[in-house]
C-alpha cells in the first residue's frame, strides 16, 4: 500500500474547563493496510498577535475531547446548531456529557481525551489508531475564559483523495462562536443567546486576528513490536486475574487493562474503559473491541495509582460495568526508596506507598506519610492529615512455609478514598489495592507475592462483593457515617485511665481501651484460650494506639478516639483490625462510667466506626 503524502489545512478548536486528570488512551491494535497509528500534537499559539487587546491572565484551553469515528456520525459542524453537549464544552469547559455521547455512539472507534497545561501556549500529545472504515477525527477544546468560544476539527479525514493513509497532516485552528451565549469579552458569566444561533467562525473579528490560536499536527508512525514498553513485547508476563478483569503497569506512564470471560464475548461489540485517580473521578479513556482482550493506556502520571473498570451496553438496554481493578505506573526499582512517602518492610525487600483523596473537598489529595514501627520490621503506619492521627496499618508477613507466598494485610482507621501500593523490589512485582470513600475496612491478600517472583505485573483486587478469590479477601464493614477528624475541644470530667501494659489510655487519659482475644493455637486442656492483648507503648499518641496479640513485631489492632463533640456532641471510636482471630475490644469513658464492648468474629479482618455511643 502506498502511504499518502502530508498536507496542511485550516481548522477549528473548542475550549473546555481544565480537570485534574492526565489520562490518555491508545488502544492496542495491530497496524496493517486497514489501520494506521497516529501521533496527534496540540500546540497552543495564543499570544498578543492572536488577540491584540491582550491575553487574559487566566487564559487556557480545556482538556482535549474527541473521537475517531466513521462518516455515519458527527458531533458539530460549522453553520449548524451546537448540541447541548457542545454547548457545555464551549461555555463551561465541561466535557462529561460529550464524552458520554461519544462513548455510547456505535459509530465511534475510540474516544480521545487529554489534559492540557495552563496557558495559551500549552502543548500535549495523544497517540491513537484509526481504521479504514473509521478514519475521521473530531476534536474540541474551549477557549477559556470566554462566553462560548472554542476551536477544534470536525470529521477530519486521515485518508488522502486516493484513499491512502496520510503520512502527516498539519491543521491551523481558528476560533468559533457556538451561538449559545452573548458576550464579546473573555468572561464566563453572560446571558444566553435567544433564539440560539449557529456555530460561526469569528476568525479576524472582534478580539481575534487572522492568525491561528492553535495548531494540530498528525504524524503517522509504525509501532515497534520489539519495544520493551509496548504491547508487542514478547516477554510481557500474564497479569494476575482475580475476576474477569486485570490491570498491569506497562512502563513509566502506561497501564494495560486485560479482560476475559463474558467481557471478551464478541457480541458485546465495543467496550468502554474508564479510570479514576487522585486527580479525577470516573473518566472514559478509550473504547476497544471486546475480542481484543486488552488495551494499553498511555500518558498517565508516573508513579501514580489508577483504578479501572470496563463497561458495555447490557441486554436490558442499560449499561453494565465490570469489577474494579487497580495498578500503579512507574518503573520497577531494585531497592526500597528512602523518604517519608515510603515504608520499607522486611529488611527493605518490600516498599509500601499510599495515595489518598478526600472526595468531600475538591482538589484535596495527597501522599500518605509513613511511620516506621520500632518494634517491628513487618508492620508500619501511615498518617494522612495529622501526625497524631494515624489512618492506616500495613504489614507484610512471611507465609512461605504455608503457601510459598508473602502475605499483605492492612487495616484502616479512615474512610477517605486511598490506594495502597506494595512492591517486592527483589522480584519486581507490584500490587495495588483500592479503598472506596466511605468504607473503613482493610484487606488481606495471602497470594500477594509468590516466592518465584516471575510475574512483574500489578495484581488486581476485585472491589465488588465481600470476598474475592485466589487469596484476596475483601473486607466489608457496617460503618456509621463519619465526618471531619478530631476537633480538639477540652476534655472535662473527673475520670482517669491508668495506662498499663494491657490498657491503652487516650484523650488525656479519659478513655480506657482493652482487648481480649482467643488464641486459635491454644488447645491444651484446662488452659484458657482467651488472652489479653498488649499495648505497643512506643506508638501511642494522644488519640491513637495499637495492640499486638502473639509477638511484639506483629501489630494486630489499631484504635483511636476522636473528639467529635463539635459535630454531634459525641466522642467517636474507630478501630481497624489486621488480624482475623476472635477478639473483644472494651472501651470505657472513665468520666461517665459508660462501657461498651465491640466483638470481632473469627475470620473477619474488619473494624468499625461508632460516632454515637460516647
Amino acid at each position: 500500500m502506498r502511504s499518502g503524502s502530508g498536507r496542511a489545512v485550516p481548522g477549528v478548536l473548542i475550549a473546555a474547563f481544565l480537570l485534574g486528570s492526565s489520562l490518555v488512551a491508545a488502544p492496542i491494535l495491530g497496524q496493517d493496510g486497514d489501520s494506521a497509528n497516529y501521533r496527534l500534537t496540540f500546540q497552543g499559539t495564543w499570544t498578543r498577535s492572536v488577540t491584540p487587546g491582550g491575553v487574559p491572565g487566566s487564559a487556557h484551553f480545556s482538556p482535549l475531547i474527541g473521537a475517531v469515528h466513521n462518516g455515519r456520525t458527527s458531533f458539530w459542524i460549522p453553520g449548524g446548531r451546537a448540541s447541548r453537549q457542545i454547548e457545555r464544552v464551549a461555555e463551561l469547559g465541561i466535557q462529561s456529557s460529550l464524552r458520554t455521547l461519544m462513548t455510547r455512539d456505535p459509530h465511534v472507534l475510540a474516544v480521545l481525551e487529554k489534559d492540557l497545561p495552563r496557558g495559551g501556549r500549552a502543548s500535549t500529545t495523544i497517540e491513537f489508531q484509526a481504521a479504514r472504515d473509521s478514519s475521521l477525527v473530531t476534536l474540541v477544546t474551549m477557549i477559556a475564559p470566554s462566553p462560548d468560544w472554542f476551536v477544534g476539527v470536525s470529521g477530519l479525514s486521515l485518508l488522502d483523495e486516493e484513499g491512502d493513509w496520510l503520512s502527516s497532516l498539519h491543521v491551523e485552528l481558528f476560533p468559533y462562536d457556538a451561538g449559545t451565549e452573548e458576550g464579546a469579552e473573555f468572561s464566563l458569566d453572560n446571558p444566553p443567546t435567544v433564539p440560539q444561533g449557529t456555530i460561526t467562525s469569528i476568525r479576524g473579528t472582534g478580539k481575534f486576528t487572522e492568525r491561528p490560536i492553535a495548531t494540530l499536527t498528525f504524524e503517522r508512525f509504525e509501532p515497534d513490536p520489539d519495544d520493551g514498553d509496548g504491547p508487542g513485547d514478547s516477554e510481557e508476563p500474564e497479569p494476575r486475574f482475580v475476576g474477569d478483569v486485570a490491570a498491569a503497569p506497562a512502563g513509566d506512564s502506561a497501564i494495560s487493562v486485560f479482560w476475559k470471560g463474558k467481557w471478551a464475548d464478541g457480541e458485546r461489540g465495543v467496550l468502554s474503559v474508564e479510570a479514576r485517580s487522585r486527580k479525577a473521578d470516573w473518566t472514559p479513556l478509550v473504547t476497544a473491541d471486546a475480542r481484543a482482550g486488552q488495551v494499553r493506556i498511555d500518558g498517565l502520571e508516573t508513579g501514580a495509582p489508577y483504578t479501572f473498570r470496563i463497561g458495555s451496553g447490557s441486554a436490558d438496554g442499560g449499561f453494565e460495568y465490570s469489577e474494579q481493578v487497580s495498578a500503579t505506573t512507574g518503573a520497577f526499582g531494585d531497592a526500597c526508596r528512602a523518604g517519608e512517602e515510603f515504608l520499607c518492610l522486611r529488611g527493605g525487600r518490600f516498599e509500601v506507598q499510599v495515595h489518598w483523596k478526600n472526595n468531600d473537598r475538591a482538589g484535596d489529595y495527597g501522599v500518605g506519610r509513613s511511620v516506621p514501627v520500632d518494634v517491628s520490621d513487618e508492620s508500619g503506619l501511615f498518617w494522612f492529615f495529622n501526625p497524631d492521627n494515624v489512618e492506616l496499618v500495613v504489614k507484610v508477613l512471611d507465609g512461605r512455609a504455608i503457601d510459598d507466598h508473602h502475605w499483605v494485610f492492612y487495616g484502616a482507621l479512615s474512610d477517605v478514598e486511598y490506594w495502597v501500593t506494595v512492591q517486592d523490589v527483589a522480584a519486581g512485582v507490584r500490587r495495588t489495592y483500592h479503598n472506596e470513600q466511605g468504607r473503613i475496612c482493610g484487606q488481606n491478600d495471602t497470594k500477594a507475592f509468590p516466592e518465584s517472583g516471575v510475574s512483574a505485573v500489578a495484581a488486581t483486587a476485585v472491589e465488588r462483593g465481600s470476598t474475592g478469590s485466589a487469596g484476596v479477601d475483601l473486607l466489608r464493614i457496617e460503618a456509621l457515617p463519619i465526618g471531619p477528624t478530631a476537633v480538639g475541644l477540652r476534655v472535662d470530667g473527673d475520670g482517669y485511665c491508668e495506662p498499663g501494659p494491657e490498657r491503652l489510655c487516650v484523650q488525656d487519659n479519659r478513655f480506657s481501651l482493652e482487648v481480649r482475644f482467643s488464641d486459635p493455637n491454644e488447645s491444651t486442656p484446662g488452659v484458657d484460650p482467651e488472652k489479653a492483648a498488649t499495648v505497643v507503648d512506643s506508638l501511642t499518641t494522644a488519640e491513637t494506639g495499637f495492640f499486638w496479640f502473639f509477638t511484639p513485631s506483629n501489630i494486630e489492632l489499631a484504635a483511636k478516639v476522636l473528639d467529635g463533640r463539635a459535630n454531634n456532641g459525641h466522642f467517636w471510636l474507630l478501630y481497624g483490625g489486621v488480624s482475623d482471630v476472635e477478639y473483644t475490644l472494651t472501651v470505657t469513658d472513665t468520666a461517665t462510667g459508660l462501657t461498651e464492648n465491640y466483638t470481632n468474629e473469627q475470620g473477619s479482618i474488619c473494624g468499625m466506626v461508632d460516632t454515637e455511643t460516647f
